[in-house]
């Protein structure tokens, strides 16, 4: 894990290079398997739904993390008990990437053939009502989509 005393390229940018590509491989495909098979006018809520969520998901997920090494770290003190503390926040953050993992191989898989197409039934159709006019448009510019709530 971390040293005491790291070496920039070995233990700050190599890592952060290769999260940064992992990243960027995982976040648009997770966008669009939330998306794909929705209506139209339900796809930007999906979408909404997904960005709330992965925002809300970091910072609690941060704020957890940072409780762990704080609370492993404990009033101590120097680059040891830091480096401790962040042993211990970054093996619960494997354990917690392990669980998702697996967790995902037991999704159901959303093929083109889904029943997600905007049904009565659908999970967004409370909130999206069909019939009257967004705000701000005229009838005959096409979107008859309103909020209710």
């Amino acid at each position: 894990m971390i040293p005491a005393h790291p070496a920039y390229l070995v233990h700050v940018l190599g890592p952060t290079l290769l999260i940064g590509a992992g990243l960027g491989q995982m976040l648009l495909p997770t966008t669009i398997s939330a998306t794909a098979g929705l209506a139209q006018h339900e796809a930007g809520l999906a979408s909404g739904l997904v960005s709330a969520a992965r925002q809300i998901g970091g910072a609690v997920g941060l704020a957890a993390l940072v409780t762990a090494a704080s609370a492993a770290t404990g009033h101590a003190s120097g680059p040891v008990a830091v480096v401790h503390g962040y042993h211990v926040a970054l093996a619960a953050d494997a354990g917690i990437a392990v669980l998702a993992a697996a967790t995902a191989l037991f999704l159901p898989a959303v093929g083109k053939s889904s029943s997600r197409t905007g049904s009565a039934d659908s999970p967004a159709a409370p909130l999206l009502r069909q019939g009257s006019t967004a705000a701000g448009e005229s009838p005959s510019e096409g979107r008859q989509v309103t909020w209710s709530g």
